[in-house]
C-alpha cells in the first residue's frame, strides 16, 4: 500500500512538471513567440496518457456524479471526432480538447490514493503561478505594453495566473497567502483585462467576507493588515493601472464591449444557417473561425456553436455540478470552500464575457482544483449514507 501511494505521489509530481513547462510553452506562443507549439501537443498527448493509465491501475472505489459527467463528456467527445466526423479541425485535437476533463480525472484519481495530493498539488500551482506572473511581467515589459487603457494580445497572459489563484487559498500561512494575493492584484491590475478585474473584485469581497465570518482576532488583524498593505501598494504604485481600467469600463458602451457586440452580431449569423445536425451536434471543434473570429467570448455560445445542442446541454450540467459541490463545501466548512467558491467565480465570469472552457490549458487548473476537492465531497456522500 505504502509502494503505491509513493507511485501516486511520483505520478502527481510529473503531472505538476508537465504542467509548469505546458504553461511556459503556451504562454510563450501566446506571446508571439515561435518553436513551442509542437511541444503543447506533446504535453497534452503525456497528460492525457498518464492519467489513463493512472485510473486503470487505480483502485478507486465508487464514482460521483460529477465524475461520470466528465467521463460521459470524454466519451462524446470520441464521438465527435471518430465517428460523427464533424467539420472542425481534426482528430489529431481530440488530445487537446480532453486535457481539462482528463486533468480532472487524474486528480480525482490520485486524491482518493494518497493523502499527499493537496500538498503536492498546492506547492505545484504556486510554481506554476509564479511562472506565468513573471512571464507576465516579461511580455508586458518587453512590449512595453503597460498601457491599460487599450486592448493588447498578450494581456491575455493573466489568465494563466488568474485559473492558479484557487490553489492560493489552500496555503495555511495566512501571511503567505495575503502575499500571492497582492501579487495577483497587481498583474490583473496592469494587463487591465476587464473580465479578469471583474473576477478579481468578487475573489477580493469573498475573501474578506469568508475571512470575517471565520471570526478570531488574528483573522481580523490580517485582513485590516492586508487590507491597509493592498490599498497602499496599489494606491501608490499602480493608481495609474486602475485609472486605465476604470477608463477601460467607461469605455464599453463605446467600443461595444471591445467588440464582442459585431462578433455576437457574426456568430448568429452563422448560426442561423444551422441545420438540424448542426443544431443538435454542432459544426465540429474550431468551426468557429468560419466566423471570422478566433472565439466567441461566450462559452455556452461557442459550445452550441461547435457542439450544439448536446454541447450546451454538457456546459450546463458541468455549471450545475460545481455550483452543488461549492455548497457541499460550504456546508461542511471544508478548506476546499474558498478555492472553489473562486473557481466557481472565474468560471462564470469568464465564460459569461470572455473564454474558458474551450481554452483548454487554463481551464485544466481549474479542473484540477475540482478533482481534488470531488474525492472530498464524495466522502461527504460515503459517511452520509
Amino acid at each position: 500500500m505504502k509502494h503505491r501511494t509513493i507511485i501516486y505521489d511520483f505520478l502527481t509530481i510529473l503531472i505538476m512538471a508537465l504542467f509548469c513547462y505546458y504553461t511556459y510553452c503556451s504562454m510563450r506562443s501566446l506571446g508571439f513567440e515561435e518553436l513551442v507549439e509542437s511541444f503543447r501537443g506533446t504535453i497534452s498527448l503525456l497528460v492525457v496518457a498518464i492519467s489513463l493509465l493512472t485510473i486503470f491501475f487505480s483502485h478507486s472505489s465508487g464514482q460521483s456524479s460529477f465524475v461520470k459527467l466528465w467521463w460521459a463528456w470524454i466519451v462524446w467527445l470520441l464521438i465527435d471526432f471518430f465517428v460523427l466526423g464533424l467539420r472542425g479541425q481534426g482528430v489529431a485535437n481530440f488530445f487537446y480538447v480532453s486535457f481539462a476533463p482528463m486533468t480532472f480525472l487524474f486528480f480525482y484519481t490520485v486524491s482518493s490514493n494518497s493523502m499527499k495530493t493537496t500538498k503536492i498539488a498546492t506547492i505545484g500551482f504556486l510554481i506554476l503561478f509564479v511562472i506565468a506572473f513573471f512571464l507576465c511581467v516579461i511580455y508586458l515589459s518587453t512590449v512595453r505594453m503597460i498601457n491599460v487603457g487599450e486592448e493588447i494580445g498578450v494581456s491575455n497572459l493573466v489568465y494563466w495566473c488568474l485559473c492558479a489563484v484557487p490553489f492560493i487559498f489552500l496555503i495555511k500561512n495566512k501571511w503567505v497567502m495575503l502575499t500571492f494575493l497582492v501579487a495577483t492584484t497587481i498583474i490583473i491590475l496592469l494587463t487591465g483585462k476587464r473580465s479578469a478585474n471583474i473576477c478579481l473584485l468578487l475573489i477580493i469581497i469573498s475573501f474578506f467576507l469568508h475571512y470575517r465570518k471565520q471570526g478570531g482576532s488574528n483573522n481580523v488583524i490580517i485582513l485590516i493588515i492586508g487590507g491597509i498593505a493592498l490599498f497602499y501598494i496599489v494606491n501608490h504604485y499602480f493608481s495609474y493601472a486602475v485609472e486605465g481600467v476604470m477608463e477601460r469600463m467607461r469605455s464599453i458602451e463605446d467600443s461595444q464591449g471591445s467588440g464582442r457586440v459585431p462578433l455576437y452580431r457574426d456568430v448568429f449569423k452563422v448560426i442561423e444557417t444551422n441545420t438540424f445536425f448542426d443544431w443538435i451536434f454542432g459544426r465540429g471543434f474550431g468551426s468557429i473561425l468560419i466566423t471570422g473570429h478566433t472565439n466567441a467570448h461566450n462559452d455556452a455560445l461557442q459550445m452550441v456553436f461547435e457542439y450544439g445542442l448536446i454541447g450546451l446541454f454538457f456546459y450546463l450540467l458541468i455549471l450545475w455540478n460545481a455550483i452543488r459541490s461549492t455548497l457541499s463545501l460550504y456546508k461542511h466548512h471544508s478548506i476546499y470552500f474558498m478555492g472553489y467558491l473562486v473557481s466557481l467565480i472565474i468560471f462564470v465570469v469568464l465564460g459569461l464575457v470572455s473564454n474558458l472552457v474551450v481554452f483548454y490549458s487554463y481551464f485544466a487548473f481549474i479542473c484540477a482544483y475540482w478533482g481534488i476537492a470531488e474525492y472530498e465531497i464524495s466522502q461527504y456522500k460515503r459517511l452520509k449514507s
